[in-house]
């Protein structure tokens, strides 16, 4: 089981959430999906609900496709930055062809 689903940390960047007393609207970090949100991180960054329950390679090919970065150098570092990627699976396979696409 992916245990970055069920602590409280935030699925991008690992810094911890904060709870916020009034919703505020945000893109989702992964797929840009504009939501309202009672939880960040400090960073910003916001995971929607489809987002979140993905797996990895889902959540790897959404951030691949919604990032604004161009070369595929800059895509691939901010697909690695990844917390919940795993440092020996078979996603970094599909890290390459995701960051020239």
């Amino acid at each position: 089981m992916d245990n970055s689903r069920l602590d409280h940390h935030c699925m991008a960047c690992g810094q911890p959430l904060a709870y916020l007393a009034q919703p505020r609207r945000a893109n989702c970090h992964y797929c840009g999906q504009e939501l309202r949100t009672l939880i960040c991180c400090p960073e910003g960054h916001v995971v929607c609900d489809a987002c979140h329950g993905a797996d990895t390679l889902t959540r790897l090919e959404r951030l691949a496709g919604s990032t604004k970065a161009a070369a595929p150098e800059d895509i691939l570092e901010e697909l690695l930055r990844l917390p919940q990627l795993p440092m020996h699976g078979p996603e970094h396979h599909a890290m390459a062809g995701l960051a020239l696409m």
